[in-house]
């Protein structure tokens, strides 16, 4: 692809995305529908992030934790006071792309699936 692709917008569209953080009944899916779309996938990206960066830790990769020192002088990990931190979890976002020539098409294949 080309700057001019993207200028005249005649760039790779999404097709299918899964959730931001996938199950394996959500990766089946995914299974099924790059099968069903066979060769009219252009481009298959992997976003994968995390939602708040510690110690420069922003790669998905190993753990870091926010430590809370409590009135007692214990020291606790945030997520033990935090549901919304306990439940936070890294990006592992799959999306399909086709070429633009093919999106009608790939949109009736998926229309057909669900």
């Amino acid at each position: 692809m080309n700057c001019k692709a993207i200028i005249y917008r005649n760039h790779i569209r999404k097709v299918y995305s899964t959730p931001e953080s996938p199950t394996d009944e959500d990766l089946d899916k995914l299974s099924s529908i790059e099968d069903a779309l066979d060769d009219l996938i252009a481009y298959k990206d992997y976003a994968t992030s995390v939602w708040y960066k510690i110690n420069g830790n922003d790669d998905g990769n190993g753990t870091s934790e926010i430590w809370i020192v409590d009135e007692n002088g214990k020291v606790n990990p945030l997520s033990s006071y935090s549901n919304i931190v306990r439940n936070m979890g890294t990006i592992k976002q799959i999306r399909l792309y086709v070429w633009p020539e093919d999106r009608h098409e790939a949109e009736k294949i998926l229309r057909s699936i669900n």
